[in-house]
């Protein structure tokens, strides 16, 4: 979906980031925004591997902290 669309129907602000280097930037802008809330759409490669995740169907408490390894919360 557009997430950016998605939280302007609820009246918030909504930012996509697609490159490493805007990370930092969207994070101060979304950080400065105190009166709605605020959607981030990190695009993130397939391939890179992202970590703290809960995979899909499973419960909160079989977060997966690195490759393979189950964090019981």
């Amino acid at each position: 979906p557009d997430y950016v669309k998605l939280a302007e129907s609820y009246g918030g602000v909504g930012f996509v980031v697609k490159h490493p280097d805007e990370v930092d930037t969207v994070i101060e802008k979304a950080y400065a925004i105190m009166d709605r809330p605020v959607i981030i759409d990190f695009h993130v490669h397939e391939r890179v591997d992202v970590y703290p995740w809960v995979p899909a169907g499973a419960a909160n408490e079989d977060m997966l902290t690195d490759s393979g390894k189950i964090s019981n919360i």
